[in-house]
């Protein structure tokens, strides 16, 4: 069984060691949200990374990510009306896709479908399922009440060497310390019961993220293979 990863961004990125980030080069990889803006942090390049928000911080995030990553092939699923923004005041080698319609219901069996949504990587599960159909989709930095993005201290320490736009992406999870972890309980049941008699799994990468220690998510190693596992 093949596997492909998410590219969350909560702080156990930096806990990632060179032998995984190598192999998970070696696998198909989407990022999410912010994580083109701070990428070099990580040192992985993804194959996609998908970006729904809308609210204050949306254009500096564009710009960011644009100035960031643009000069590398990616596929950039995003709102129709961020693509009018990237086209028209970014420079970058990416295929922009546009993301039309989302619901909170259920999973999509294509992606000219409407996408699960109640969280972005709820949504990253769902695009990597249709995508990669033959891989167990592994998600890295999604740790919930854990601390904050990977970024943040290191943008609190050194803020000169951080662009207007990077320090624009500083949100408030350090603040209230359980980043996403409002919305999971809602939605891991249509996680769960979609993926229980499919090939493919779902798993956390982190075994002391929020989500896997409340049992919300089954831990599985980043190197590790798990054949039709249950």
């Amino acid at each position: 069984m093949k596997d492909c990863f998410i590219l969350a961004t909560g702080n156990s990125m930096l806990s990632l060691t060179d032998r995984e980030k190598e192999y998970i080069r070696s696998c198909k990889t989407i990022s999410v949200n912010r994580y083109p803006c701070f990428y070099d942090k990580i040192g992985i390049i993804p194959d996609s990374n998908i970006y729904v928000d809308v609210d204050q911080k949306t254009e500096s995030i564009l710009r960011e990510s644009s100035r960031k990553m643009g000069r590398f092939k990616m596929d950039y699923y995003t709102k129709p009306e961020h693509i009018d923004f990237l086209t028209k005041n970014c420079k970058n080698n990416w295929r922009l896709i546009p993301l039309k319609n989302y619901n909170q219901g259920k999973f999509s069996e294509t992606i000219d479908g409407s996408l699960f949504w109640c969280s972005i990587v709820g949504m990253a599960i769902n695009l990597s399922y249709i995508l990669y159909p033959d891989s167990n989709i592994k998600v890295v930095g999604m740790d919930g009440g854990l601390m904050t993005h990977f970024w943040c201290k290191d943008m609190i320490a050194k803020p000169q060497n951080y662009t207007l736009d990077s320090q624009q992406n500083l949100d408030h999870s350090e603040k209230n310390n359980h980043h996403a972890c409002e919305w999971w309980p809602r939605i891991y049941q249509t996680v769960n019961n979609f993926f229980e008699n499919k090939p493919i799994k779902v798993f956390n990468c982190n075994q002391e993220s929020w989500f896997v220690k409340n049992r919300y998510m089954q831990f599985g190693e980043v190197l590790k293979n798990y054949e039709n596992s249950k």
